[in-house]
This record gives C-alpha cells, structure tokens and sequence, in this order.
C-alpha cells in the first residue's frame, strides 16, 4: 500500500507495477499465503491496478482499463505455449502414476548384460528417453533410482559409480532439449519461432535435436570412459 501510494516513476502503472513485483516476493519469501495463492493474486492485481498499456501506438500509449486487461491477461494466461506446458506435465504425471516410465526403464536395463561400459551406455539412453517426457528434473531421480541396487553393490570410489552417477546426469540434461515438452525453455523457444505464425512441428523439432542428442550421449560415453575407466 505504501509503494503504491509513492511516486517512484512518472508513470503510475511502474509504481503499481513495482508495488505487486515486490508483494508477491514477500509472499513467496514469507509463505504468509499458499504459493500457488500469490500466483494466482498476479493477474487479478496486474488487472485491478491497471499495470498494462497498449503500446501500439508509439505516440500515445494507452493506459488498459481493467474491461479492456482482462482478455489480454486470459490470452497470455492460457496461450497455446502454456496449454503445451500444461499438457506436457500430464503425461508426465501419468507415466510416472502408472510406473510406465519405470517399468520401461527396468526392461531396457535387463537386457544390456554385466559389462559396466553397456550398463553405462544403457543408462545413458534410458534417462536421455525418460527426459523427453517426464522432464530433465524428474528423469535423474527415476533413473538413480534404478541403478540404485548397482550402486549400493559398489564402494562410492570406484571408476563405475562415478561413471553411471555422471551419466545418468549429463544425459538427462541432454534429453532436456530432445522434445518440446522435455524443459520449459524449449517451450519458450517455441513461442518465439511461432511470431511469424508458423510454429515449428514436433517432426521438425525432432529431426533437429534427435541426431544431435543421439551424438551427445555418445560423446559423453566416450569421455566418460576415457576419464573415470570404469
């Protein structure tokens, strides 16, 4: 209240603008109210208080009434990019409520023989997968927790639990970039490849960083073995 009473900059949407900037900090900072409660106080205060200005104009911007914000804040609020994200965390979400992502894992892991290098590689490609769909934050936790029983199997110095913990970690920031779902920057990239009205497809998106990945993980493997020795 008291920063929206100060005169802080010639325009009174910056005072208001810095007033709900530093609100919603305390709130997050103090956890006075839920967390998602404060998100949501955003665009009812970015609305209330008359933050937004039309700009279209260079000459005369215009200060948007609360009528005139409220469709300008649902369209951001629920753009194509934010469905995605959405949509995105609900497979997520439902791979990871069903054990699919597990159960996959644990087939593919089953297979590669004792050999620590295949092991190694194996795990790579099996976080790599799991970072396309469940998010590059959420993959490393599924997949230590299947290379678990190996770890626990071997003292925390030798050359192989160095190895796979450093694998798993390099390749699930790799998968990171492998889908439009897999990181929220990926998502913002889209967002700005979608100005000109022609979003890139997933197709398109795969046929990029698919190779490069596939390349990366390889190359990680090969450093990783020249480095620890496993």
């Amino acid at each position: 209240v008291g920063l929206l009473s100060m005169d802080l900059f010639p325009e009174p949407e910056k005072c208001n603008c810095l007033a709900i900037l530093i609100f919603t900090s305390l709130m997050w900072a103090t956890e006075a109210i839920p967390l998602f409660a404060t998100a949501m106080l955003v665009p009812v205060l970015v609305v209330t208080l008359q933050v937004l200005v039309d700009r279209s104009d260079p000459e005369a911007p215009h200060r948007l009434s609360p009528p005139e914000a409220a469709p300008a804040i649902f369209h951001a609020m629920f753009s194509q990019v934010i469905m995605l994200l959405l949509g995105g965390f609900t497979i997520a979400a439902a791979l990871s409520k069903h054990f699919i992502a597990k159960q996959m894992a644990v087939a593919v892991l089953s297979r590669v023989g004792r050999k620590p290098r295949n092991v190694l590689l194996a795990s790579m490609f099996v976080a790599t997968f799991a970072s396309m769909w469940i998010s590059n934050v959420a993959a490393p936790v599924l997949c230590f927790s299947l290379v678990q029983p190996i770890l626990r199997s071997l003292d925390v110095t030798t050359p192989f639990a160095k190895s796979l913990v450093m694998g798993v970690a390099l390749a699930s920031n790799i998968g990171g970039m492998t889908s439009p779902i897999s990181s929220p920057q990926n998502i913002f990239a889209i967002e700005r490849m979608s100005m000109d009205g022609h979003p890139p497809s997933w197709l398109a998106w795969f046929g990029v960083a698919l190779p490069v990945a596939f390349i990366s993980v390889l190359m990680c493997w090969g450093m990783i073995l020249v480095v620890y020795r496993p």
